[in-house]
């Protein structure tokens, strides 16, 4: 979130935050439909948040370019991720203080991502607000036209 252009921290933070909600609720989807048809141990995902300022873009070369973004909040979301309950969604310190009007956080554990100094405060989302939701409902839609497609 913030590329091309950033809309701010707070709103790109809270863009990030409600991707990761509507994916989740997509996966749950996925797993009712899986579950219809005798699918057994559904795929789950985790999800890790944070907030930085990165490096994105193209990388590679003209053969094989490749998306991605580097830099030091890269680490703590991957960190994030890996310890997130499966179907969970773990944010950042930095994150929650952002966007602590607009979610609800349980205090999860401290970390010490590899490459840092200092332990940091992970926060479990609990419940997502929806006050910026109309706003960008566009970001959405695709996504949605596709789950439909099947369910």
């Amino acid at each position: 979130f913030g590329d091309p252009e950033s809309k701010g921290e707070r709103k790109d933070a809270l863009g990030c935050i409600q991707m990761a909600v509507k994916m989740q609720l997509c996966i749950g989807k996925l797993q009712s439909y899986w579950e219809k048809i005798d699918i057994k141990n559904p795929m789950q995902i985790r999800m890790g948040v944070s907030t930085g300022y990165c490096t994105v873009g193209d990388f590679g070369s003209p053969q094989r370019l490749e998306y991605t973004a580097f830099g030091s909040a890269m680490n703590p979301a991957a960190r994030l991720q890996v310890l997130a309950p499966a179907g969970k969604i773990l944010i950042s310190a930095a994150t929650h203080a952002l966007e602590e009007d607009n979610i609800e956080c349980a205090k999860h554990q401290m970390i010490t991502p590899k490459g840092f100094v200092r332990p940091v405060d992970t926060f479990l989302l609990k419940n997502h607000t929806r006050k910026a939701r109309g706003t960008d409902r566009a970001k959405y839609q695709k996504l949605e036209f596709c789950l439909n497609r099947y369910f």
